[in-house]
């Protein structure tokens, strides 16, 4: 289950489909105990969270500690490598992993280096196809590759800021991915909202 627990966002990325914004508000955590307890009845294992930057929330932890106590298994979305490695320490034993929206090969590089001590499997990328063109993702995957962390193809979504960015097209994708392969230099990807 995915769900949202702030549209609140400093980044303010142009192809934001949330339109998330610094006048967003956090989730209360009184809908986000309903939430997890209704997702613990009906036994679903695992949630993936998102805003609005998830690591802004101002009980964040708790919320991650309150999906591990009901049995399901966390997972969060941020823009924010430095709020990652900042609350490891309290983080590290309730999550599945999280995915860092990336969106250039030179931020993977700089992540993976704040992000040294943290393990590679803990640690995914959203790479949303159309942000950039066919050298852009080449060197993207490759990065992504060289610090070994998996990679999500997240489709162009129009909504929210996104409607108003025109994506990079893509259909060439497929063989970027078998060239990588074929050299050795394809992350581990999957795929979601093609």
């Amino acid at each position: 289950v995915d769900m949202k627990i702030t549209d609140w966002c400093d980044v303010g990325c142009s192809f934001c489909y949330q339109a998330s914004t610094l006048g967003g508000k956090h989730a209360s955590m009184e809908n986000i105990r309903f939430a997890i307890q209704e997702l613990a009845r009906v036994k679903v294992l695992e949630s993936a969270l998102g805003g609005g930057e998830t690591t802004s929330h101002p009980q964040f932890v708790e919320i991650l500690r309150e999906f591990k106590t009901a049995g399901i298994i966390p997972n969060f979305t941020t823009k924010k490598p430095a709020a990652v490695r900042r609350l490891w320490p309290e983080i590290s034993d309730l999550i599945g992993g999280f995915a860092y929206s990336a969106e250039s090969a030179g931020q993977v590089l700089t992540a993976a280096r704040l992000m040294r001590d943290i393990p590679a499997d803990k640690v995914s990328l959203h790479y949303v196809m159309g942000l950039g063109g066919r050298e852009h993702f080449r060197e993207y995957l490759k990065a992504a590759a060289g610090v070994g962390y998996r990679v999500t193809l997240l489709g162009y979504k129009t909504n929210g800021r996104g409607k108003d960015v025109v994506p990079f097209p893509y259909e060439w994708w497929v063989d970027e991915v078998s060239a990588l392969v074929a050299s050795g230099m394809c992350p581990s990807l999957s795929i979601d909202t093609p």
